[in-house]
């Protein structure tokens, strides 16, 4: 290599190689590098202030959530007063619990089945038949012992019938015994 007519020597080689090594990586430093980094830790700024507003989004969210748990749980419970609203008016009042036995008798016989006793028993008695100390009822109810004796196919119907009455009868429990054969004899612990 030679500049100006003369070559250099290994020392000046050496020195302009060095030279446009460090201009070299003084100018990527410059204007490569610290920009990057300047914008890297924008980034990180940046990505920081997002995160606290996320979380805080989060915190404000779960409170709504909770706000609209409650409003919808509020919304069912106003649904729910109307069903039981509406399953007060089946109940029968103490007028329709006679026209409401002679249905069920008539249910029975309409499906074959033999009724033996059909008495109504006194709240003791319907708890111990249940074998609980307590029934939970919100409402004033009249209970009865029902037994009917006949072929399954003659009580399942007749099951079938006092499911279909207007008012509610619920029955509370059932208990099958068989006498001969092919005849049962079902005991049924009813509300009315």
């Amino acid at each position: 290599m030679q500049i100006a007519g003369r070559k250099l020597t290994n020392l000046e080689k050496i020195g302009i190689v060095a030279a446009v090594i460090v201009i070299g990586s003084f100018l990527y430093q410059r204007y490569l590098y610290s920009p990057l980094q300047r914008k890297i830790q924008r980034l990180n700024t940046n990505y920081q202030e997002l995160l606290s507003k996320v979380n805080h989004l989060r915190a404000q969210q779960a409170g709504g959530r909770i706000r609209r748990d409650i409003s919808k749980l509020r919304k069912g419970l106003r649904q729910e007063r109307k069903l039981l609203e509406q399953a007060e008016t089946c109940l029968a009042d103490d007028s329709e619990i006679s026209k409401i036995s002679n249905q069920i008798l008539a249910a029975a016989s309409k499906s074959g089945a033999m009724v033996k006793i059909y008495n109504p028993i006194t709240e003791k008695e319907f708890k111990k038949a249940l074998s609980k100390d307590k029934i939970n009822t919100y409402y004033e109810r009249k209970h009865y012992k029902m037994v009917l004796s006949g072929k399954f196919w003659r009580l399942r119907r007749f099951l079938k019938e006092i499911t279909q009455l207007p008012s509610l009868v619920t029955i509370e429990r059932i208990s099958f015994d068989k006498t001969k054969k092919e005849v049962l004899t079902a005991t049924l612990w009813l509300s009315i």
